[in-house]
């Protein structure tokens, strides 16, 4: 996938920034990598969960279809990134004449991977989306986390384009926005809430689950899905 004008203009803009200060461009890198610092507006979810609300039932089912909502895009953009034409990641791209990060190690990005679109952007999105319908003062604090925590730091290291980030984004929103209309929203979230209520334990602890697989973008479920496929093969 060519490289168009805005993304290049946009990248070449941030990237003057790499390499003046190291303690800056660690900070970035330590963003763009920790999955604590990724990952913890899952802990909204569980806030807004069990806060006490007039309408609990409606925020619950609007939690539920934001979750699912999450699982619908990741599925979509991983084929995305399969089907449409690879487009290799900006820092690895000596086109782009781009300065590394003070401390990257770009020898652990794998070149193998579409950078078009960028599933951390899907994701993370879609949970702040999501949380806009349980709280607009939460969804904004969510969004504008994103941004400078999940989205500047790919695109300021050079993991991603910023058409990379747009893209993976819109999927993310649209989804969720889809699966929050009430019509959906009822019908992923009856079922679900209902056994909640009669089996608590059960659904709790893969709800924990679920939390920490989206917290961490999936990384041990692919590992053991590489792991299985590996297995598969050598056999």
């Amino acid at each position: 996938m060519a490289v168009n004008s805005f993304d290049h203009s946009i990248i070449s803009f941030i990237n003057q920034l790499c390499g003046k200060s190291e303690v800056f461009d660690k900070t970035v890198i330590f963003l763009s990598q920790n999955d604590l610092v990724k990952g913890c507006i899952i802990t909204l979810y569980w806030w807004v969960w069990f806060s006490p609300s007039n309408d609990i039932t409606v925020r619950r089912q609007r939690i539920v279809s934001a979750i699912y909502g999450c699982f619908v895009a990741m599925f979509i953009v991983r084929i995305m990134s399969k089907l449409m034409q690879f487009r290799t990641r900006p820092i690895l791209d000596p086109a782009n004449h781009l300065v590394q990060a003070i401390g990257f190690n770009i020898n652990r990005i794998p070149d193998t991977h579409n950078s078009f679109p960028s599933d951390h952007a899907t994701l993370f999105f879609a949970l702040a989306t999501g949380m806009f319908f349980v709280s607009r003062r939460l969804g904004l604090f969510s969004l504008i986390y994103v941004l400078l925590f999940v989205a500047f730091p790919r695109v300021y290291i050079g993991l991603h384009y910023p058409t990379d980030i747009l893209g993976g984004a819109f999927v993310g929103v649209l989804v969720v926005l889809i699966t929050n209309i009430e019509f959906f929203r009822i019908k992923i979230s009856d079922k679900i809430l209902k056994y909640s209520e009669t089996r608590p334990g059960l659904f709790y602890a893969v709800f924990f689950l679920l939390s920490f697989q989206i917290a961490t973008l999936f990384d041990s479920s692919r590992n053991v899905l590489h792991f299985l496929g590996d297995i598969i093969k050598s056999g």
